[in-house]
């Protein structure tokens, strides 16, 4: 499948036959939050995917099989942006 990681979990909503207020109570997120994910307003975090992939069933590798090359190949996702930050930063004094 070609999707972006919004439209998969979308499609693990779906296929559950959930609607976006139940699904966010069983990944203990806001209904906003899995709304903004699903639109690709905000990244997945692994935690969240973790809880998704365990009620759905499937595996991380199922998962990202349904991604699109483009979304795979993406070198924007929030880790490495975290990370790319915390490299800028210079080290606490007395830590």
């Amino acid at each position: 499948m070609n999707h972006t990681t919004g439209e998969a979990v979308k499609h693990i909503r779906i296929k559950q036959g959930l609607d976006i207020p139940t699904l966010a109570i069983v990944l203990n997120i806001s209904s906003l939050h899995l709304f903004d994910i699903e639109n690709d307003r905000c990244e997945l975090s692994f935690l969240v995917a973790r809880r998704l992939l365990a009620f759905a069933g499937t595996t991380m590798e199922e998962f990202a099989e349904t991604l699109s090359e483009k979304e795979l190949g993406r070198t924007d996702f929030a880790p490495l942006k975290y990370w790319q930050k915390k490299k800028k930063r210079k080290p606490l004094k007395n830590f």
